[in-house]
């Protein structure tokens, strides 16, 4: 995985909830976003709800397979609240049909193995999108 060049706070793009159920990939996610966004993290979907109602990211990146509540769940979950606008990333191996995602509120389905440079800009972009939107109401 490259290694981003660390940005100042002031150059920080927002906060990011990562969900993973693999210690390893969240370790790794997690590292990568940190070099430009606030981070925090959870271990399934259950816990990524509780830390939405906490403390709102400005975008989610979220496994699809986890235990408790997988990541189409907690997209259903977060559509029906005040949280419906935060992007969406839903990370999986699964084959999948991406339009029945996508009606799920899902900004993007990632499949795996996945360039995470991409993912960055892609995320980056989604938020970007979404603050001029709110912007220019």
């Amino acid at each position: 995985m490259p290694t981003p060049i660390r940005a100042s706070s002031s150059d920080m793009f927002g906060k990011l909830l990562i969900v993973d159920d693999d210690p390893v990939v969240l370790a790794a996610l997690k590292r990568y976003f940190s070099c430009n966004w606030l981070v925090s993290t959870a271990c399934d979907g259950q816990d990524a709800f509780e830390e939405l109602l906490s403390d709102a990211p400005d975008a989610i990146i979220s496994d699809l397979d986890m235990p408790r509540v997988d990541g189409l769940k907690l997209a259903h979950a977060k559509n029906r609240s005040d949280l419906k606008d935060i992007p969406f990333f839903l990370i999986t191996g699964t084959p999948l049909d991406v339009a029945e995602f996508r009606s799920s509120g899902i900004t993007k389905v990632v499949r795996k193995p996945f360039d995470v440079s991409r993912l960055c800009r892609d995320v980056r972009e989604a938020v970007a999108t979404l603050r001029l939107q709110a912007f220019c109401k």
